[in-house]
């Protein structure tokens, strides 16, 4: 079996990547793809480099929470260069490992569900987590392609172009966009279609559970503006799992204050991490004045999180526990944030501000007194929680990129972003087309699929 999993994962790489960049250029021979059984399918979707690595970037590098001195901007490669300036031109011919590892997690996993057609027996548990697996997997990579490479959803945009649905694993059959509205419906299809064949929780959290899909629903459905379903999923999610760290606990000596993978950080349902951009790394990521003036002092946050010294403020507070691991997956301080905003705006303002001062009580020096935050209606209450939001995950996935792009539609929180550079000034206006990634060309060139307006 371990020599057939070694073919089939040889095979797939050569098909899915070079170099993580350019699988698209490979053809794929599916006679050589041999997985057949259960098990063979198990170890597909066990493999943690592809299933959990490499989830996208980009939008940690366009956010304005995110801050490179020259030298720092000037190390990375053009794609860092450029996302950071917001250019119209972001790859400059090159391929993306934001875009081309998440075809990468999908072409697993539609070699799975291919696969689990031609079982006998689809009845066993066995059967039925694996596919169940695999739908997430395909969903959760879907929904990381729209957040960047797909208009934001809203009324205006339903009938735009979203991305390409690969829903087989044949790589030379040419797949036009999809619609906004059919790529987040095919998301949320899948997932609710892996909902009742998965565990309540899982020992080892680069599987999924249903807590994580409750939690993934939960985060979509806020960046769809479907406030009633955040609040509906989040709380599930939070039903079956609602582990909060008390940062008094942690050590605040050690470089990487947070627990690694290995070590089971209490708040990580789903582990995940992002593509390794050099600008993410402890000596080169620093997180924007605004933001870090905002921690007070008996905030944990702002020592845990942060080495600040006389080059700047630099982030060290990897929910990862490893230095440049950007965490990508889903932890219960987001499903905390997502339901306390999901009741704000549908008429719970005091349960709102309960979930939210529950959370920061876990993040308050056990030597100071903490005071809760209090509103009364639903704009002072979400003045609240999207600040605390912000400062709670300031690199956590592409979370501030995909807020950016759902506030901007609300003129209450809409956000004009400004980057000074080597004295020069670049804007980013809010509901700008650049909200939304350029396509990479191998893209286009093999597929001929519509470029996104830049």
């Amino acid at each position: 079996m371990k020599r057939t999993v070694l073919t089939i994962f040889v095979i797939i790489c050569l098909v899915s990547c070079k170099k993580q960049d350019r699988w698209l250029d490979v053809k794929s021979n599916k006679a050589d793809i041999v997985p057949t059984t259960l098990t063979d399918f198990q170890a597909l979707l066990d493999n943690d480099l592809i299933m959990n690595d490499n989830y996208p970037g980009l939008g940690i590098l366009g956010s304005d929470n995110l801050f490179l001195a020259l030298n720092a901007w000037q190390s990375g490669n053009a794609t860092e260069r450029n996302s950071y300036l917001w250019a119209s031109d972001i790859f400059e011919g090159a391929s993306s490992a934001d875009w081309s590892s998440q075809y990468q997690k999908v072409a697993y996993a539609n070699i799975v569900l291919e696969g689990l057609e031609k079982v006998q027996d689809k009845t066993s548990i066995a059967y039925k987590t694996i596919r169940a697996s695999a739908l997430f997997y395909r969903a959760f990579a879907f929904y990381s392609l729209a957040a960047l490479f797909s208009p934001p959803y809203n009324s205006a945009n339903l009938a735009k172009p979203g991305i390409v649905l690969r829903l087989g694993s044949d790589v030379n059959k040419t797949v036009p966009r999809s619609t906004v509205k059919e790529t987040y419906d095919k998301i949320i299809s899948d997932l609710n279609a892996a909902l009742p064949d998965l565990p309540n929780l899982q020992t080892i959290t680069t599987k999924p559970s249903k807590a994580v899909v409750y939690g993934l629903l939960g985060r979509i459905y806020l960046a769809m503006g479907d406030y009633p379903n955040a609040y509906i999923n989040s709380n599930e999610a939070l039903k079956l799992y609602s582990v909060l760290i008390n940062f008094n606990t942690l050590n605040a000596a050690a470089t990487y204050p947070f627990p690694t993978f290995q070590n089971k950080n209490a708040e990580v349902i789903f582990y995940a991490t992002a593509v390794g951009y050099a600008s993410f790394i402890a000596s080169r990521i620093q997180v924007t004045p605004d933001i870090f003036n905002e921690y007070q002092i008996a905030d944990l946050r702002r020592s845990l999180f942060y080495n600040a010294n006389v080059n700047g403020t630099f982030f060290r507070g990897y929910y990862s526990g490893r230095n440049g691991y950007i965490f990508s997956g889903i932890a219960t301080n987001e499903l905390f944030l997502i339901r306390a905003e999901a009741a704000a705006r549908t008429n719970r303002v005091q349960e709102a501000m309960t979930d939210l001062n529950n959370l920061l009580k876990t993040r308050w020096s056990s030597s100071s007194t903490y005071l809760d935050l209090s509103a009364t209606n639903e704009t002072e209450a979400l003045q609240h929680i999207l600040r605390e939001r912000r400062k709670e995950m300031p690199f956590t996935a592409s979370l501030r990129w995909e807020d950016l792009r759902r506030l901007n539609t609300d003129q209450r929180f809409a956000t004009v972003l400004t980057r000074q550079l080597n004295n020069q000034t670049y804007t980013l206006e809010a509901n700008s087309v650049k909200y939304v990634y350029p396509i990479p060309n191998i893209e286009i060139r093999i597929n001929g699929v519509e470029q996104n307006e830049r």
